[in-house]
């Protein structure tokens, strides 16, 4: 009996003397309700300080040892630029444009970079860049194909646009393009995108007639803004069609036609030129016909 009181009294005593935890009351919707005491609280914030510093010696871990695999490894240095154009863009050039180097190392160079400074050459359409291990980047890129020139007074080359209204110096071969005149775009020069509605509406005619086969043996040779509302076409063969920017595509629908019954048609040397009247809401005229 004594030996039990003593083992209840020591057992009384010492859970007399541990520190009692009171939970600490706050208001909820529901009423009054236990809240986290301090020493839950601590537990919290030592477990998120863990997982953070866990997560910060695993991230700089990961940058390591990628680093020491891909960035600074020396066996995914460049030693081969593949680079190439579609047209008349050289390697040489194509690597100046790109600001490349052999020696770097092939995964430090960025390809977006990359394709941002090429595509900044007017005559550059588009970019794509591969990284063929161990040590080759390879860049294959697509030139602009120009549709029209303009000749301005200051520069050797005639200006060659595209489809789209970009513009570049273009070389000995441009010569050959139908000929833009009568327009007057602010600021025109290398490197900008021509936006003029009249301008567009040419570019639109032009590329029409390169894509389509029956429109091919039209021939055009220049494209003149006549007024705000019509073109003057100047053909290879000599005819001049006045065209409404309005209906253009459909009189394109016509004009194969009509110009075969008017080359056909004998013509003494000397004549004037013949010119196709499109501009008529129901009748096209000819005029010159005649000898």
């Amino acid at each position: 009996m004594g030996t039990y009181q003593s083992w209840w009294a020591r057992w009384w005593n010492g859970r007399r003397r541990a520190p009692q935890h009171v939970p600490v009351w706050a208001r909820t919707r529901a009423g009054w309700a236990p809240a986290i005491s301090t020493d839950h609280w601590r537990t919290l914030v030592l477990v998120g300080v863990t997982l953070a510093a866990t997560g910060m010696v695993l991230f700089l871990g990961f940058r390591k040892a990628t680093a020491t695999l891909f960035t600074e490894n020396p066996f995914f240095t460049i030693r081969n630029l593949d680079l190439s154009s579609d047209g008349r863009l050289t390697p040489e050039l194509l690597q100046r444009y790109a600001e490349l180097r052999e020696g770097e190392n092939l995964f430090r160079v960025s390809s977006e970079e990359i394709c941002q400074r090429l595509r900044s050459v007017p005559l550059v359409k588009d970019v794509q860049v591969r990284r063929l291990l161990p040590d080759t980047l390879e860049v294959r890129v697509v030139e602009r194909t120009p549709l029209a020139r303009i000749v301005l007074p200051g520069y050797e080359l005639p200006l060659a646009v595209d489809a789209e209204g970009w513009v570049w110096i273009g070389d000995a071969s441009t010569q050959a393009l139908p000929q833009l005149t009568g327009f007057h775009p602010l600021g025109l020069r290398p490197g900008i995108r021509l936006a003029a509605p009249d301008l567009l509406d040419a570019l639109a005619l032009l590329s029409r007639v390169a894509k389509d086969v029956t429109l091919r043996s039209v021939g055009i040779l220049r494209v003149h803004r006549r007024d705000a509302e019509t073109f003057l076409l100047t053909l290879a063969t000599g005819e001049e069609v006045l065209m409404p920017r309005r209906t253009m595509h459909s009189c394109l629908d016509y004009l194969p036609d009509i110009l075969r019954r008017v080359r056909n048609y004998p013509r003494h040397e000397g004549s004037p030129p013949v010119r196709i009247d499109m501009t008529g809401e129901v009748n096209y005229s000819i005029r010159n016909l005649l000898p």
